[in-house]
């Protein structure tokens, strides 16, 4: 679960004495690149390293995952997830078993990737182009900084195909040492999902074990 939450959800900030300072284009890039994950149907094959200094471990997974808004469907570990914006199934195919819980909004965020970067949209948060690394044509290198102190990262690094605008990678350094580092392998637009495509239909597997959480 532990993966899970810090892959979708994705968390990183050194310290700057001024919040609330962009760079007007960098910031521009950036809700490009939002908008087109919260008001498009996407899939992204991506692979993810977790780097737990505290703990002394790395863990390495891949993955795919269909987004629309705040839904979406993970393939990962051996296992699909689903996730209509309110209630997420997680289906285990080697046993046949799913696992049914709702959902709080705090826990979203920590679950979807739109929702942790949506909330650099306002004007509090730092959002400028990195100073240490050039930006290319075939890629822009922007880094955001909360506002609130309080949350898990400190800073998020996100690289971006300046003509597409989509995401190639995100780093999220966070404040407990740990980095998560995602690859995003392919990023395609696609027609728009059926809204069913997150959801989890128990009648269709004979036999499952359902363990309902809600």
């Amino acid at each position: 679960m532990y993966k899970k939450l810090a892959i979708l959800g994705v968390f990183v900030l050194t310290t700057f004495a001024m919040f609330g300072q962009q760079e007007p284009k960098a910031k521009a890039a950036f809700e490009k690149a939002v908008a087109i994950m919260k008001y498009s149907s996407v899939k992204m094959n991506f692979s993810t390293i977790i780097d737990m200094p505290t703990a002394k471990r790395k863990q390495t997974v891949t993955g795919t995952i269909w987004m629309k808004g705040a839904m979406f469907k993970l393939v990962m570990d051996g296992s699909v997830s689903y996730f209509d914006g309110k209630t997420e199934w997680v289906y285990q195919p080697d046993n046949n078993e799913v696992t049914i819980a709702s959902v709080s909004g705090r826990d979203q965020q920590a679950m979807n990737p739109l929702a942790i970067l949506s909330n650099y949209e306002g004007k509090a948060a730092k959002i400028i182009f990195d100073p240490n690394v050039r930006s290319t044509p075939a890629t822009e290198v922007i880094d955001l900084f909360p506002a609130n102190q309080a949350a898990a990262e400190f800073k998020i690094e996100l690289r971006l195909n300046p003509q597409t605008h989509y995401p190639q990678s995100i780093i999220v350094f966070g404040r407990d040492g740990t980095h998560t580092y995602i690859t995003i392998h392919s990023f395609q637009q696609l027609p728009a999902l059926n809204n069913n495509t997150f959801v989890f239909d128990v009648k269709a597997y004979h036999g499952i074990s359902v363990n309902d959480l809600r």
